[in-house]
């Protein structure tokens, strides 16, 4: 998921559409941010990190 999220953080970097760029960003935070919450449940953390 962390690799998905790089590959949408370039590609975004390298559209020239703003919209687009904006879109790809924004699923990129989301897939980051997803994975870091899966990463954290598999430690066995109780304290989740926001």
């Amino acid at each position: 998921m962390r690799e998905k999220a790089q590959q949408l953080k370039e590609a975004a970097e390298r559209t020239n559409n703003p919209e687009e760029k904006k879109r790809l960003q924004e699923k990129a935070r989301k897939l980051q941010s997803q994975s870091e919450q899966e990463s954290g449940m598999g430690s066995g953390d109780i304290y989740p990190t926001l």
